[in-house]
């Protein structure tokens, strides 16, 4: 008999923790971005789906979103 899958997998990180995308949807919302004039500089973390990934993805990128949105310069 087939295993039903989990209801909860993929929600807030569950279950998807060993999945890893190296390309994923970047350049492709890269892409749109360019296309409506809106400045796009990716940078890959290698990782997967999970709270500790997701936290350095966020400190590393949130100096540069500041800057951006006026709210603070780099030294």
């Amino acid at each position: 008999m087939p295993r039903l899958p989990d209801p909860d997998f993929g929600k807030f990180g569950h279950g998807d923790e060993d999945q890893f995308r190296e390309k994923g949807v970047l350049p492709d919302l890269c892409a749109a971005a360019v296309t409506v004039n809106i400045g796009c500089a990716p940078r890959v973390c290698i990782g997967y789906h999970t709270w500790q990934f997701g936290a350095r993805a966020f400190a590393d990128s949130l100096p540069w979103i500041a800057e951006r949105l006026g709210v603070c310069r780099r030294s």
